[in-house]
């Protein structure tokens, strides 16, 4: 019981490209969740699915300070302590 989501831009030619998906994969029975993709919209309040880049840089550390970054533990040790 397989479903698929996609994920193509919400601008207007990505719409076209999720419409002729999903008409194919009704054409072809496969089962696709529409609901999902628009949580997806909703919650990460995107355009572009590039944009998502943007998001991630910020939420692992890239654009904060130092402590809050994602390290291994030797790269930590060596910024940390010499």
């Amino acid at each position: 019981n397989t479903e698929y989501v996609v994920l193509t831009d919400f601008d207007r030619e990505g719409e076209l490209k999720k419409q002729r998906i999903y008409r194919f994969f009704e054409a072809e029975k496969i089962k696709y969740n529409h609901s999902l993709r628009v949580e997806f919209k909703k919650l990460f309040k995107v355009v572009k699915i590039e944009e998502l880049n943007k998001k991630g840089d910020v939420y692992y550390g890239k654009d904060s300070s130092i402590y809050n970054k994602i390290f291994n533990r030797s790269r930590f040790y060596r910024r940390r302590f010499g």
